[in-house]
């Protein structure tokens, strides 16, 4: 392939331009190749609808990886059911044709997507046009396989519809007219919906799973009849084309892994740490699922070996799970462990929530897979033949965690007071999307938390007693969660009781001991955080971060530093050191400008006043002044402060600190928030931003105002201007006028004016005539002799002078 042509030479020589013409021969021959190589046959030839759709994308990746022919050598528990290789399998063909013997064995993909401007990737050879019917049949008949998706996108199912049509329609064509026709096979991906109305087959046992031979029988949800009777089409027309257009449906469960599709909503809400985890149904309902691989692996070996005598299968796990356990796995491993059931009212509340994720989160369906289970081993498998998500849910959350780059942002904020930390924490916490963390809301939470699981104690003693006694909100912690020592938790409660009624301070270790606790919660793991203010001292610092017994052993098998490094003095706990350390500077002269500034409202029991702030700021420069200061013990951990002055913020919203912050910390690696942010707003922070906002709005009034003034006085200069150049124009008009008026005057008008009273009183037939033969009465000799009556009409003189004028601008 040329990249780049140099070519030095003169532009009018003749070399020059039949290089041009040879390079234009060229690049037509190759396109020219090249679009009939796209419409002759091949059995490596794929064509996947809608590459970019969630089941796309995965599909053309994983079988554009695969060689044709990968499975044949696998020995068939079912070979009665299965084509014998002899038919020109892909394996065969592969070998044996000239065509592809120094091509690389591998699958082409071809295929139509949603995005008009989608980049071709290295999966997807070629994108068509889905509009164009007539070259897309042509596409079609040259693919050995032909895949539609409508499980996903119901607005495919019209589509797909006119494909097996269309491909019918040739088919009978060239059997008519004795032609060879090249086999294809065309598998349906539809949805088990269309069995959400199907009766039980045994009324005496309803838990009895339907099985892939009940398919007749199955009676879809209502929204889905489309899918059912397109689904009917394609094995009708399967069955009467059987060697030369082989059909199967595969009814796929809710797929799932990777960055998500259905259960996305619920992956996202756990990551975003709710307090509750929604429940779709109150019922423990079935819903069946497959994981995103194993949908790929089942579509590979139904092209390697596609079944004589089966036009139905189930794309299911095996093992039964229900929604109350999906939701429940998904939130213990990456959210609160809690889940809730919720009105369908309340789920369609949900951002992202839809009709077709209701549908299928709401569905209870018992598939029972024997085809996949006697012919395929699937990826997520624990073992030959049981599938599980809840035995998977580590590894899947893994992919989520992985795929989206979710990755925690922990970050320190440390300064004196009214330097602008708060506010600060409070921007990066909303922007990276984070937790807050401070002394008062830390404790706030463990105080709650205990209360919760003492109440919960109690709660659960109490319906103990109860027989048939359930509850919908599960708000109990499973038996297998983090252990604790629930005597020492039990007793800094107790202590913290203690001391709020006796108004005193909370005892320091047991203060640490609630901040380290907090800091290895999954919220504080997973999603990141954001410290403000705590710790305050070099000795809080490393209480704190230093690694403890417990945290030895989880540290064990981390990398081990090199021996030959100079060793770190303290050993910490890098799974709760902060990535991020700020230390804000501000001198004492800014800070009293910004404490007398302090509403009444934040200045409570006189905290800013000018003789308590004197003292506030000296006790910080004390702590902050020795060589054991808070930010000495990150500099001897080798975790660096960034120092950042706010000296130059005259804003109130410290723009340039938030900028440089992120500039340090990164782009967000979080998923985005599913609340308003202002909900989570201080009435500080929101009275700041409204100040802003204000006086953005004055400016821009202003500055419209002023513009309108310059607009209105240039329009009036305009006017002004062409005023006076009428006027001009005017004037030189009417000098130029002043010959022809005298001549008027002397010559004309003086026996005119008689001529026309005489027409006005006579009335003649022909006035013209009238008035010429008039005329001549008064011309002797060459010289005209005027009437008695020498008067001027200056209306008349006016009235030709305009009729000259305008015939002069003419």
């Amino acid at each position: 392939m040329l990249h780049e042509v140099h070519i030095h030479l003169v532009s009018n020589h003749k070399l020059f331009q039949e290089c041009l013409i040879g390079i234009q021969e060229f690049y037509f021959t190759v396109e020219m190749a090249d679009e009939a190589t796209l419409e002759e046959y091949s059995p490596r030839k794929i064509f996947i609808n809608r590459v970019d759709d969630y089941h796309g994308r995965h599909l053309s990746k994983f079988l554009a990886s695969q060689s044709i022919g990968g499975d044949e050598e696998t020995e068939s528990t079912d070979e009665e059911e299965k084509d014998p290789p002899s038919d020109g399998s892909a394996s065969e063909t592969s070998q044996n044709d000239p065509k592809t013997k120094d091509v690389d064995n591998k699958y082409i993909i071809i295929g139509t997507s949603k995005s008009e401007n989608l980049e071709i990737s290295e999966e997807t050879t070629i994108i068509v046009d889905d509009q164009d019917k007539s070259h897309l049949l042509k596409i079609l008949l040259s693919c050995k396989y032909i895949i539609y998706d409508v499980s996903e996108n119901p607005s495919q199912i019209p589509e797909a519809e006119w494909a097996i049509n269309a491909l019918d329609g040739e088919i009978n064509i060239k059997k008519e007219n004795g032609e060879n026709i090249d086999a294809i096979n065309f598998i349906l991906i539809s949805t088990i919906l269309t069995w959400a109305q199907t009766k039980p087959i045994d009324l005496d046992e309803p838990d009895e799973p339907f099985t892939e031979d009940d398919y007749r029988l199955r009676r879809a949800h209502q929204n889905y009849k489309n899918h059912l009777a397109l689904e009917k089409e394609v094995i009708k027309i399967g069955k009467k084309h059987k060697k030369d257009l082989k059909t199967i449906v595969v009814a796929c469960g809710i797929t799932y892994g990777l960055e998500e599709n259905m259960l996305g909503i619920l992956f996202k809400l756990a990551w975003l740490h709710e307090p509750f985890l929604p429940c779709l149904s109150s019922a423990d309902n079935n819903v069946p699922l497959l994981h995103i691989a194993d949908l790929s692996n089942i579509i590979y070996s139904l092209m390697e070996s596609m079944p004589r005598k089966r036009w139905y299968i189930f794309a299911v796990e095996e093992t039964i799970t229900t929604m109350k356990e999906i939701t429940k796995a998904i939130s213990t491993q990456l959210g609160t462990g809690k889940i809730n059931n919720i009105r369908k009212d309340e789920a369609f509340a949900l951002k992202d929530m839809t009709d077709t994720i209701y549908d299928h989160m709401t569905m209870n369906l018992n598939m029972q897979p024997d085809y996949i289970l006697e012919n395929m081993s699937l990826e997520y498998a624990p073992d030959e033949n049981e599938m599980n998500f809840l035995e998977n849910i580590e590894n899947i959350v893994a992919e989520f965690v992985h795929i989206h780059g979710l990755k925690p942002q922990k970050i320190f904020i440390h300064g004196p007071p009214l330097s602008g930390k708060t506010f600060l924490a409070n921007k990066l916490r909303r922007y990276y999307q984070l937790h807050y963390l401070t002394r008062e809301n830390v404790l706030q939470d463990f105080k709650k938390e205990m209360e919760e699981k003492i109440q919960a104690k109690t709660k659960k003693e109490q319906e103990s007693q109860k027989s048939g006694s359930t509850t919908e909100r599960e708000s109990e912690d499973d038996d297998d969660e983090e252990s604790e020592d629930e005597e020492e938790i039990m007793e800094i409660y107790q202590s913290l009781q203690e001391s709020e009624d006796a108004n005193s301070m909370l005892d320091e270790d047991d203060l640490i001991r609630i901040f380290h606790r907090k800091l290895l919660s999954k919220p504080c793991q997973k999603q990141g955080y954001v410290l403000d203010g705590f710790p305050e001292t070099y000795e809080q610092a490393k209480k704190l971060f230093s690694l403890s017994d417990d945290d030895e052993e989880e540290e064990e098998g981390e990398g081990d530093e090199e021996d030959d490094e100079v060793p770190i003095p303290v050993d910490i706990n890098k799974r709760i050191m902060p990535s991020y350390i700020f230390n804000l500077e501000a001198d004492n002269l800014l800070l009293f400008k910004r404490a007398a500034k302090v509403s009444p409202e934040r200045n409570i029991n006189g905290r800013y006043d000018e003789e308590n702030m004197k003292q506030i700021l000296k006790e910080y420069r004390i702590l902050n002044e020795d060589s054991s200061t808070v930010m000495n013990f990150f500099d001897e951990v080798e975790y660096y402060p960034e120092n950042t002055s706010v000296m130059d913020d005259e804003r109130p919203l410290l723009e340039k600190a938030f900028k440089k912050m992120i500039g340090i910390i990164g782009s967000p690696t979080n998923l985005g928030p599913l609340e308003d942010e202002e909900a989570h707003m201080s009435p500080e922070e929101k009275a700041l931003i409204q100040q802003q906002e204000e006086e953005e709005l004055k400016d821009l009034l202003e500055k419209e105002r002023l513009e309108k003034v310059e607009r209105r006085k240039k329009m009036e200069e305009w006017a002004k201007t062409r005023l006076s150049l009428k006027l001009e124009e005017e004037r030189l008009l009417e000098a130029k006028t002043i010959p022809i008026r005298e001549y008027l005057n002397k010559e004309i008008f003086p026996f005119l004016k008689e001529g026309l009273q005489e027409i006005y009183r006579v009335k003649p037939n022909d006035p013209v005539d009238y008035l010429a033969e008039y005329l001549l009465t008064y011309y002797v000799d060459g010289k005209y002799f005027p009437p008695k009556d020498n008067e001027i009409d200056e209306d008349m003189i006016s009235s030709l002078l305009h009729m000259f004028k305008c015939y002069e601008q003419k």
